[in-house]
């Protein structure tokens, strides 16, 4: 039974009442990071258990029985009944972006994770072949899912808990099945959305004896998960003359004003915020004194999309790819002051930036990693290391929330790809439409991934750089592996009414 359902009379134990004080005083709690390393050690890496969270903890603090039941809802609170993200503020669809050319794809996702190896490099090598298996008790995998964003939809099914995504695949280990439960999760144990309310699915893999997992060398999650993609159409002129509400934020956005990992603050520096000065030196500049919040939402959104267009120079694909396969391994991340100082950075750089900048001044913002589909159709691949534009590729939305008329909705601004246009705006910008901020017509052939670089608010582990994914393992995680993803997508076949 999932603690909602249980009568108020029911007593917690203990140790959900000691979970739940440490969870309170480290609710933050983001993903841990492996010893960052750019040659490959002789020796493995140590284990780095997350110290953000309670020992023995799921991925959101809560205490992990010995062995995983087959309730995966008992970890969180399960996924809400979402028909799109203005139903629970009870708010109707912003007027001032529509879509168009919808495109439905299955996206097809493929997360692999081996055990460490060392092996003899020649016959003077005297060492021994090395390897560390992935062995475990009970472990459970994390991958976001977007339900809905400014040009997307997951398609869902009726389940009898509710909406649920229509996600199929399995974990397999060594090549076969594992045993598995699959959950959505769409809030954490404080009730509220989980960051830029993303979902998440979550694979809760344990025997049913509870025995261990031994000489685990492969680690293998597939998935397929239908998606709906357009291209967006904004009313920028009219959306222009929305003031700021003088009440607080819907909850939907107050979610995008939360500090992110890789954006407000370094993971792998225990949560340490990110120095802001050149940030601010950097607004400072644009605004020459002035409050910006003089300014309307939309107006001061695309003014400062503008300024930093004309700011930083795209340096980069921030990707890193396995050396063997040639396949990714990781987002390559530099914090958005250092772009700030620098003027570089990569297209992910860039966004991330962009986000931090939005935020500093008020404005909602999250982060959209997509796959691209039509970037892959051009042959220009995300497995080819010297390729400028991979298909991986990241925009930014911030929200457009007019209190008066209750309306809510998201604004695409693909800072990059108005840079690859121009790298300069035109003087009257702030008086017409411009491509990309808002108005994009790229986005039905663009499947949006996550907006998170690894899953957020939680203690799950990847190795060395992040990507997407994240696992919380018992007793520990393994101490050293390797991680590669594989990306694809097809159309979906439309059955014919007739």
């Amino acid at each position: 039974m999932h603690p909602s359902q249980r009568p108020l009379s029911y007593r917690l134990p203990s140790w959900l009442l000691l979970a739940a004080m440490i969870l309170m005083l480290g609710l933050s709690a983001t993903p841990a990071m492996a010893q960052r390393a750019r040659k490959k050690p002789t020796q493995p890496p140590p284990a780095q258990q997350p110290t953000d969270h309670a020992p023995n903890a799921d991925p959101d603090g809560t205490p992990v029985r010995p062995a995983p039941t087959t309730e995966p809802a008992d970890m969180v609170n399960p996924a809400a009944d979402p028909e799109d993200e203005t139903k629970a503020v009870d708010l109707a669809p912003t007027p001032y972006l529509s879509r168009r050319s919808t495109t439905p794809w299955t996206l097809k996702v493929e997360v692999l994770i081996q055990s460490y190896q060392d092996a003899p490099r020649g016959p003077t090598d005297e060492r021994e072949l090395t390897i560390i298996p992935l062995d475990f008790t009970s472990a459970t995998m994390v991958f976001p899912v977007l339900v809905t964003t400014s040009s997307s939809n997951v398609l869902m099914k009726e389940t009898e808990s509710g909406e649920q995504p229509r996600l199929t695949g399995e974990v397999r280990i060594n090549d076969r099945p594992a045993p598995q439960d699959l959950a959505f999760v769409s809030r954490g144990i404080d009730g509220d959305p989980l960051p830029s309310n993303t979902w998440r699915a979550q694979w809760l893999i344990a025997n049913p004896d509870r025995s261990a997992f031994t000489n685990v060398r492969q680690f293998d999650l597939r998935f397929d998960l239908p998606v709906e993609c357009s291209q967006t159409m904004f009313d920028e002129r009219k959306a222009s003359a929305i003031d700021w509400p003088k009440g607080e934020w819907p909850e939907a956005a107050r979610v995008a004003l939360d500090p992110e990992a890789f954006i407000e603050y370094n993971p792998a520096d225990r949560n340490r915020p990110y120095p802001t000065d050149a940030m601010d030196k950097m607004l400072a500049d644009w605004f020459k004194g002035n409050d910006p919040k003089k300014l309307k939402p939309v107006v001061l959104a695309k003014w400062i999309a503008g300024n930093l267009l004309e700011a930083v120079q795209p340096s980069g694909h921030g990707l890193v790819f396995d050396r063997r396969t040639s396949m990714i391994t990781g987002f390559d991340l530099q914090n958005p002051p250092t772009t700030a100082s620098t003027g570089r950075g990569s297209g992910f750089d860039m966004t991330n930036l962009l986000v931090a900048m939005y935020r500093r001044v008020g404005i909602p913002a999250r982060l959209v990693i997509g796959y691209d589909v039509g970037a892959a159709k051009e042959g220009k691949t995300i497995y080819d290391r010297n390729d400028g534009n991979p298909e991986l590729r990241a925009w930014a939305e911030f929200c457009l929330y007019d209190e008066e008329n209750a309306t809510f909705g998201w604004i695409p601004v693909d800072i990059v790809a108005m840079r690859e246009r121009s790298s300069r705006m035109p003087p009257n910008y702030l008086e017409r439409p411009a491509k990309y901020f808002g108005t994009h017509d790229e986005l039905d052939e663009v499947i949006p991934l996550a907006h998170h670089y690894a899953p957020a608010k939680t203690s799950t582990w990847f190795y060395e750089y992040p990507a997407l994914w994240g696992w919380f393992v018992q007793p520990s995680p393994p101490p050293a592996g390797s991680q590669t993803i594989r990306l694809n997508a097809s159309r979906t076949a439309v059955r014919s009414t007739r």
